[in-house]
């Protein structure tokens, strides 16, 4: 049985990327339900916004997080937003980039 303390506690990887700019968002699977957590928190408000991101997306990104919990992978993101500034300045969610129509 999971637990989010069991699973905030495991510190093994299977890659590493370079981290530009933001939190690192990552998916849990709780008792077979899929939650987005940040490093430390289910319920900080990096993890808290891009789940709304994610739920409210043009982009599914849960079918890519299906696709992932069904090999029992884990799904990682990096949430950007100015709202969550770490060191670069955005004035935009990065996200949204991709739709603005000029």
């Amino acid at each position: 049985e999971f637990s989010e303390e069991k699973i905030l506690a495991r510190n093994d990887f299977i890659g590493a990327f370079d981290k530009l700019d933001g939190s690192i968002i990552s998916t849990a699977n709780i008792n077979g339900s899929i939650l987005l957590r940040s490093k430390t928190s289910f319920k900080s408000e990096q993890a808290i916004a891009a789940t709304q991101l994610i739920n409210n997306s043009r982009i599914n990104y849960k079918n890519f997080i299906d696709f992932c919990a069904a090999l029992n992978q884990t799904a990682i993101f990096e949430y950007t937003a100015p709202t969550n500034r770490i060191v670069l300045k955005y004035k935009i969610t990065p996200f949204e980039r991709n739709f603005k129509i000029s």
